[in-house]
């Protein structure tokens, strides 16, 4: 295990900067890696717990490797914003997500509900002629997934223009976007800001701006 700790620290920023990408595959090739190398060190931690226990040098091992991974990851997210911009789903991508999703319900309707074979059938061979639409409304919880690991309070406040603009233009989740000023908000207060029982996400995410107005341009 510390074998495997110690080589984690050998890897270098480069090991995840984004190649000359010419397809989507080459973009969704790029992001499996980023979503295995984000998750590979964190489901090492239950196992060294329950054998270590909480802050044992073997844990805080662990803990320096993910702070150094993140950091790595970070470096490889921005330089891909940077030459790609923000994943998008395009409108076609869109529209053919609403075909495929027609098409399926009218394939299903058209077979006795008994007839399971016939169905997961249909389910398979439409899932596989749209299986590229599907992957390429996956990028954007990767992104965001990197981008919460960002401890650096001035960072994460020039990120907030950028996923405002995808917020207001439907490419990233409300939840996403109120989970991102949320940390970003006790990043910088060291707490949670308190808001009243009821209050909706949109009201919340509005409410975070004012309270990081310098992050949430006008």
């Amino acid at each position: 295990m510390l074998f495997l700790l110690v080589s984690f620290g050998g890897l270098l920023a480069q090991d995840y900067l984004p190649g000359d990408f010419k397809t989507h595959q080459d973009h969704s090739d790029y992001f499996k890696i980023i979503k295995h190398a984000h998750q590979e060190l964190l489901h090492l931690e239950s196992p060294i717990l329950l054998k270590y226990g909480y802050k044992s040098s073997e844990h805080q091992a662990l803990r320096d490797s993910i702070h150094q991974r993140n950091e790595l990851l970070l470096a490889g997210m921005n330089n891909y914003l940077d030459t790609y911009g923000f994943p998008r789903t395009s409108v076609k991508v869109l529209e053919r997500r609403q075909a495929a999703q027609q098409e399926l319900m009218k394939r299903l309707l058209s077979v006795p509900r008994t007839d399971s074979l016939a169905r997961d059938s249909i389910l398979q061979e439409v899932s596989s002629a749209f299986r590229s639409d599907v992957v390429s409304i996956s990028l954007v919880p990767t992104v965001m997934l990197v981008l919460q690991t960002e401890t650096n309070f001035d960072k994460r406040c020039e990120m907030i223009s950028l996923l405002r603009f995808e917020w207001e233009e439907d490419n990233l989740s409300t939840m996403s976007m109120l989970s991102y000023l949320r940390h970003t908000y006790v990043v910088k207060h060291g707490k949670e800001m308190e808001i009243a029982t009821g209050t909706t996400e949109r009201e919340r995410i509005y409410m975070y701006g004012r309270e990081l107005s310098g992050c949430w341009v006008e």
